[in-house]
């Protein structure tokens, strides 16, 4: 009976152990995690990759227990050193189908700059002494140093992000310091004497120019531009466009020859030009002939315009006017009546459409001589005379004795009796008193 039993109590000892090895696991898992030493590198440049030598972990089990094992780069999420500050990184451990989490905490920070060099030279290295440093235009390459397993990095860097030493030129001086955080350069200057430059042209302050109005010299400054950046007026200037009629608001580009002394240029200026409101608008003279088959235009055609700040007087054609008829159109024979628009505002003439004919012969120079014996044929040769046309037009028709253009005759030989002598053209006639000789 006691061998039956033997094993049965072996069984039943073997069962008992590997309940109590159950038992003593479970009661000693995973509660916890914390970081045990962080990495040896927690600053990094920008772009660098997360290196984790050095990092270990806690982990901490129900009976107190404790583990330390390496984080490598499975366990670790939220790394990002593409910009700049403190970064968070999370990580995780994993047990018994459970994950544990904890956190880290690393900087990312600006490479360190280690030198700088010119990459695009100032606008102007030459100043005057006392004038103000100005570099616009300068722009330099900043080396930074090289990152772990990244080459050095050289970016561009503008006037804005650059300190500059020296805010005005001083005598002998022939460089000025720039400083990019900790390094600097010096950039080449010259100290050079005062002397003109240029000139521009401008409004006098508070003189307004208006919309409807005549450019004229009053309210004008010419200045000479100098390498200080300092202006004085000019000994002498000429503005091409004076007497230009400004018929629109904004903006009126003005060109202009100046000097003092030796010192000449040309220049250009841009004059704030401000709208005006017309209140009266009228015709001041007109033509009364249009040339039936000519295209329409209004050529000779005077006009006023009336606004709060004064009047203008004008050739029509110089102002953004409504037509009637239509500029560039054929106006058909007879009387025409032209209408004129100006905003709401409205003016009108007559004009009388028909074959551009000479309707006189007028004389610039007459003849002398005026007294003749019969027989005689006079020379003329003092007469300057023009054929008047229907629309004011002239044409030269006898000059020095002799006609200018076919189809011009005399009266031919004086006979008894005659009291004036006649030169005809186109059915126009010019005559002139004589007295005949016994």
């Amino acid at each position: 009976m006691k061998k039956s039993l033997l094993p049965l109590i072996i069984v039943c000892l073997v069962c008992l152990a590997l309940v109590c090895l159950v038992g003593c696991r479970s009661s000693s898992g995973v509660v916890g995690v914390e970081i045990n030493s962080n990495p040896a590198k927690v600053t990094y440049y920008v772009g660098e990759s997360l290196d984790l030598t050095g990092a270990t972990l806690s982990v901490v089990h129900s009976d107190g227990k404790v583990d330390v094992v390496g984080i490598d780069h499975k366990m670790v999420s939220r790394f990002d050193s593409s910009t700049l500050g403190k970064k968070t990184l999370v990580v995780t451990y994993s047990a018994d189908g459970a994950d544990y989490t904890t956190t880290m905490i690393v900087t990312v920070v600006p490479r360190e700059p280690v030198s700088m060099s010119i990459a695009t030279a100032p606008t102007t290295n030459q100043f005057v002494v006392g004038q103000r440093i100005d570099l616009t235009g300068l722009v330099v390459e900043v080396t930074f140093a090289a990152a772990k397993g990244q080459p050095a990095l050289t970016i561009e860097r503008g006037l804005d992000s650059l300190t500059v030493a020296d805010e005005y030129a001083k005598e002998g001086q022939t460089s000025v310091r720039v400083y990019y955080d900790n390094i600097y350069l010096d950039i080449p200057i010259e100290i050079v004497e005062k002397a003109p430059v240029g000139a521009r042209v401008r409004l006098l302050d508070g003189f307004v120019l208006w919309q409807y109005s005549t450019l004229g010299y009053e309210g004008l400054a010419v200045d000479i531009l100098y390498n200080d950046g300092t202006a004085s007026p000019a000994t002498y200037a000429t503005v091409d466009e004076i007497g230009t009629v400004i018929v629109r608001s904004g903006a009126l580009v003005v060109h202009a020859t100046a000097g003092a002394g030796d010192f000449s240029c040309r220049c250009q200026g841009t004059l704030p030009v401000l709208a005006d409101e017309p209140t009266a608008f009228e015709v001041v003279s007109h033509p009364d002939f249009w040339e039936v088959g000519k295209p329409f235009a209004l050529d000779k055609v005077t006009v006023k315009v009336t606004t709060a700040h004064g009047s203008l007087e004008c050739g029509a054609a110089s102002l953004d006017l409504s037509v009637s008829p239509a500029l560039g159109s054929l106006p058909e024979q007879g009387d025409t009546l032209v209408s004129l628009g100006l905003g709401e505002l409205t003016a009108s003439y007559s004009i009388n459409v028909g074959p551009n004919v000479v309707v006189s012969l007028a004389a610039d120079k007459e003849e002398l001589i005026t007294t003749y014996r019969v027989g005689d044929t006079p020379t003329l040769t003092r007469l300057e005379l023009y054929a008047v046309y229907a629309d004011g037009s002239r044409l030269l028709v006898w000059k020095d004795g002799a006609p200018q253009v076919d189809g011009v005759t005399t009266q031919g030989a004086v006979k008894a009796g005659d009291t004036s002598y006649g030169v005809y053209f186109a059915g126009a006639t010019y005559s002139f008193a004589i007295q005949v000789a016994e």
